[in-house]
């Protein structure tokens, strides 16, 4: 908004009430009055203000402010203040890639175009398809980059998309988040009860099973003497099969009671005996399964009754066997 100045003349007395010609002038000054109206609108140009050492406000018609200049000598125009975000408008391109922006008022130098900690908005005019370049003001050509130097790809800033950049002293980075920084996940196929989610060395996301416990249905009927029996624990770790470090084969009664034991109750199997000598059992594990064989020798098993604690012969018909491991 202009300022407007308006001068309004006073009233006068005879010209015979003077006695000389200044002193009417100066009566007629001092009846003179003055107003003004609207403000003043800072422009950037190449005159250099009477006071260097001064900031000045540029604010729209409205007086609203829009930037804080400050005049310099070495670029001879008037320069935004590091610290403001230079809003640039619609950008244009020469190229998809290729961007141009017209800021106003211009930067006449790339001193002060490109300066460390300059900052940039525009509205993006095209889907970029590689690495983009930037004019200001028609100024040196700078890269936009992301994540420090890396050259952006396809699709990172797209038509209509307000871009967000700052000068790193080489190029500018991008402070925007690229539109293509989506990364596809792949599916991960559920897992079973009590599994854990982990990486491998790969690295890859992969189930791994810390522990087994024979499900409830899936025992196995007591074997004879040396005839061994397994089971497949399944720990894993990193995707490969992992040998328990601890594990134990367990009588499991199924059809209590018997023998002071209810269903569902359970004896380690090394705690039970032989009913006709001190040979009983053998358990071992690999990677891949909890085994056991008993003594050829073995009859039995017997428990120690669970309310008398007098050893007593099972009824197999109402036990079966079951393991579990961990690591």
């Amino acid at each position: 908004m202009a300022l407007d100045i308006a001068l309004t003349a006073g009233t006068l007395a005879p010209p015979a009430c003077y006695q000389t010609e200044q002193e009417r002038l100066e009566a007629f000054v001092a009846a003179t009055s003055a107003s003004a109206t609207g403000g003043i609108q800072w422009q950037a140009g190449t005159t250099a203000p009477s006071d260097l050492t001064l900031y000045w406000l540029v604010t729209d018609v409205n007086g609203r402010p829009l930037d804080i200049m400050k005049y310099s000598v070495s670029d001879g125009a008037w320069v935004r203040v590091l610290s403001t975000i230079v809003f640039c408008g619609d950008a244009g391109s020469t190229a998809i890639n290729d961007l141009t922006v017209a800021p106003v008022p211009a930067f006449l130098t790339n001193a002060s175009a490109y300066q460390y900690g300059r900052m940039y908005v525009f509205k993006c005019p095209n889907n970029t398809t590689g690495p983009v370049t930037i004019r200001v003001n028609g100024l040196a050509q700078k890269a936009i980059t992301k994540r420090g130097t890396t050259a952006l790809a396809n699709g990172d800033m797209l038509v209509g998309q307000m871009v967000f950049i700052v000068f790193d002293g080489t190029q500018f980075q991008l402070l925007s988040q690229p539109s293509s920084t989506a990364v596809a996940v792949a599916d991960i196929a559920p897992g079973t009860e009590d599994q854990v989610m982990s990486t491998t060395a790969t690295p890859a996301a992969a189930w791994l099973t810390r522990s087994y416990n024979t499900p409830s249905g899936s025992e196995v009927a007591i074997p004879s003497a040396g005839s061994p029996v397994t089971f497949n624990h399944g720990l894993t770790k990193g995707g490969s099969p992992k040998q328990p470090s601890g594990f134990m084969v367990k009588l499991r009664c199924t059809a209590g009671p018997d023998a002071g034991f209810s269903t569902g109750d359970e004896v380690d199997v090394n705690s039970a005996f032989s009913g006709g000598g001190t040979n009983w059992c053998t358990t071992w594990s690999t990677d891949i399964v909890v085994g056991l064989v008993f003594d050829s020798g073995a009859s039995g098993p017997q428990v120690s009754n669970k309310s008398t604690g007098a050893s007593t012969a099972i009824d197999h018909a109402k036990w079966k066997l079951a393991a579990e491991a961990h690591w």
